[in-house]
């Protein structure tokens, strides 16, 4: 790719990043609600989450095949349910008594973590972004067009990962003016319960009902 090109490339992974979407509401609600370590975390499983997205669509774009209207509607009903379950579970345990998750608690990490990438990875959308973004980038006349698409989409996860970290570490100047002890942080717990909640209803007006009828 030229400078050019490379220049707007990583402008579009900026913009996209720093613009509120499913992903990064999830990964600031957790950090909001459960402090730094957790919201690295998230992140982290998003990041894998996204890389999986990258590998299938690397196959799609080479084999130049698509997902079945029914498949995309499951997958994104799935995605959805599951959403709501984490915040339904955010808000049944929300109370006064909310404490702050370190690094060193291994369980609730490893936990973090996975739900992280069950959020990306149930959400076909993501997948159909690397497939509509990354062929735009793509050098012309390419006979390996496949490696550069994978190369292209670990790259837009790469960064997309870093700029997490640095919002997920910003949040927290956010949550000390919030965050009055306790009661705050029960407060920024059920607020994370709110925000998978809605993202959930969002997923279920999406999805379109008539292909999986």
């Amino acid at each position: 790719m030229t400078i050019e090109l490379w220049g707007a490339f990583l402008l579009v992974v900026l913009v996209l990043n720093i613009t509120p979407g499913p992903d990064m509401a999830y990964i600031l609600g957790r950090a909001m609600g459960q402090g730094v370590p957790a919201g690295i975390v998230s992140a982290a499983g998003v990041s894998i989450g996204a890389l999986l997205h990258v590998i299938y669509a690397t196959v799609i774009f080479a084999l130049a095949a698509t997902m079945s209207d029914m498949a995309f509607a499951l997958l994104l009903l799935a995605g959805a349910c599951y959403l709501i379950w984490l915040g339904v579970s955010s808000l049944r345990t929300a109370s006064n008594t909310v404490d702050l998750l370190p690094f060193s608690d291994r369980k609730a990490m490893t936990r973090i973590f996975l739900d992280g990438v069950v959020v990306d990875v149930l959400n076909p959308k993501v997948a159909l972004f690397f497939l509509a973004l990354l062929p735009g980038f793509m050098p012309e006349n390419n006979t390996g067009s496949a490696p550069w698409f994978l190369a292209l989409g670990v790259l837009v996860v790469a960064l997309s990962f870093l700029i997490e970290i640095v919002l997920v570490l910003a949040s927290q100047k956010v949550k000390t003016m919030v965050s009055g002890g306790k009661r705050g942080q029960a407060l920024l717990h059920r607020s994370m319960g709110i925000i998978f909640v809605l993202l959930g209803l969002l997923g279920l007006a999406s999805v379109d009902y008539g292909s999986v009828l």
